[in-house]
């Protein structure tokens, strides 16, 4: 490992957070990885093959999107990848909110089932479209009488 790798690595820009994301890289072909933790200036990968220090690649950021980024140095099966441009609070956040659920507002028990409408429930919908058919034709033909 070159000097200047050491030195970048042991270097750093802005706080990292620990995360376990998977993800995909794009070099001469697209290879899995695994974000272990990230910043808003780069984050450490699990990847195989190992990339080329400073070979430039795009990392697709789940919740974010793709994102250009520079190997900055590889070691043991991973590599430090520093971004083109800086992720800003709201990036992170949203790398964060997609590794978590959606949370509903409405209670579980308040969500119905999936489960076939009752012969009668199928009755009242077909007599109300049919009311509103009707409703709409004697309107449409009002409004010509009085245009006429």
């Amino acid at each position: 490992m070159s000097i200047h790798a050491r030195l970048l690595m042991n270097r750093r820009a802005a706080d990292r957070v620990e995360a376990d994301h998977a993800s995909t890289i794009l070099r001469d072909a697209a290879h899995d990885v695994v974000i272990h933790d990230l910043s808003c200036t780069g984050c450490r990968v699990s990847v195989d093959p190992a990339p080329l220090v400073g070979e430039a690649v795009i990392i697709d950021l789940p919740g974010i999107g793709i994102c250009p980024a520079q190997v900055i140095w590889v070691r043991d099966g991973g590599a430090g990848l520093s971004f083109d441009r800086m992720l800003t609070d709201h990036d992170l956040g949203l790398l964060r909110a997609a590794d978590r659920p959606a949370q509903s507002s409405v209670p579980d028990a308040a969500v119905p089932a999936d489960r076939p409408l009752s012969p009668l429930r199928r009755l009242g919908i077909i007599i109300a479209a049919g009311i509103c058919a009707w409703c709409i034709a004697i309107l449409l033909v009002w409004m010509v009488m009085r245009l006429v």
